[in-house]
């Protein structure tokens, strides 16, 4: 993660914090465990969930849904 963090443009104007975050289990990545971004995530995917793929390529890397494939 300190490698990517390091790799961004925005680098420079990140909390330097971030880098020593580490990676988040399952049971932390449970939507109720979020209590600042919470909303936002859950819009972010409502739109994910209902968005459909336009493209040939996008239809091929698209797995949200096996049984339309």
């Amino acid at each position: 993660m300190k490698q990517w963090v390091s790799k961004l443009p925005e680098y420079h104007t990140l909390d330097q914090r971030l880098s020593q975050c580490g990676m988040l289990k399952t049971d932390d990545r449970q939507i109720d465990k979020f209590k600042f971004w919470r909303d936002r995530l859950v819009m972010v995917k409502q739109v994910f969930d209902e968005a459909q793929p336009k493209t040939i390529s996008q239809w091929w890397y698209d797995r949200r849904n096996g049984v339309q494939w």
